[in-house]
């Protein structure tokens, strides 16, 4: 029995002479084509895919380890301040999930299966942009724990909520 592949054939194309086919939903399974060279586009956007949510795990332990989630702005940096090793490599890591997010809707762009319908075509490019924007919060929160600015918050202690004159060179 030879491999079958889904085919974004039409239900006429679907019963023509010489394929085995199984139709489900607009996808015909096909057996005819059996030897052609499998999408790659959508095998490394799965494998993108899969080290994205494995690079998520990483981020979201780090970021939860900081422990920077505080009442205001500056018991938030203070906290980033002193766990800036866990943050810094919880922006890291955003920075990379982001970048294998991006690129995984750019290979699912180039893929068949995207091409069916509006809300398809539209999902690799959505994949696009949040992949972006998680790259860029990752860069934010690795240039937070890189400022010199950090250092001084870090210094000033407990008693530097009250102070607001450092937050100028924030």
């Amino acid at each position: 029995m030879g491999h079958w592949k889904a085919l974004p054939l039409t239900p006429l194309q679907c019963g023509r002479e010489g394929h085995r086919y199984v139709e489900f939903g607009n996808i015909c399974f096909s057996s005819k084509e059996s030897h052609s060279k499998p999408d790659g586009s959508a095998r490394r956007a799965g494998i993108l895919l899969l080290a994205t949510a494995a690079l998520t795990v990483v981020m979201v332990y780090t970021r939860v380890s900081a422990c920077t989630d505080r009442e205001t702005i500056l018991l938030s940096l203070q906290a980033v301040a002193d766990n800036s090793l866990m943050y810094g490599l919880s922006g890291a890591m955003r920075f990379i999930s982001g970048l294998t997010f991006l690129a995984a809707g750019l290979l699912l762009a180039r893929t068949w299966i995207t091409q069916e319908g509006l809300a398809a075509r539209l999902v690799p490019y959505l994949f696009v942009v949040s992949g972006a924007f998680t790259a860029a919060s990752g860069v934010c929160a690795v240039l937070i724990v890189l400022s010199p600015a950090l250092g001084a918050i870090s210094s000033a202690g407990p008693s530097f909520t009250s102070d607001y004159t450092t937050i100028g060179s924030l």
